[in-house]
């Protein structure tokens, strides 16, 4: 976990701080920072540019269920997208 918080810091999402009740912090509120700024890591890390989280309690279990839902809603929506549709929006393009 240490090194997603790190990861986290150098992003300017957490702050070090040390001392006896050191630990991190958030740099912005909680509402102004999104899943997609924390999964900028991950895909910072894919590319081999920051330590790797995929095994992180953190990522298991705060970050993997709402993707599993984003997940599951982009699926059903290509679940009921057909080629036709596909194809009229393509023909409306040109219009």
């Amino acid at each position: 976990m240490g090194r997603v918080l790190q990861a986290l810091a150098r992003k300017g999402i957490l702050k070090g701080v040390r001392g006896k009740q050191g630990g991190y912090q958030l740099v912005r509120a909680p509402h102004q920072i999104t899943v997609e700024d924390i999964l900028g890591i991950a895909e910072e890390v894919a590319e081999g540019r920051e330590p790797p989280i995929s095994g992180s309690a953190l990522v298991k279990q705060v970050v993997a269920p709402p993707l599993a839902e984003a997940e599951a809603a982009f699926f059903k929506v290509l679940a009921r997208t057909t080629v036709e549709d596909l194809k009229r929006s393509a023909v409306a393009m040109r219009k």
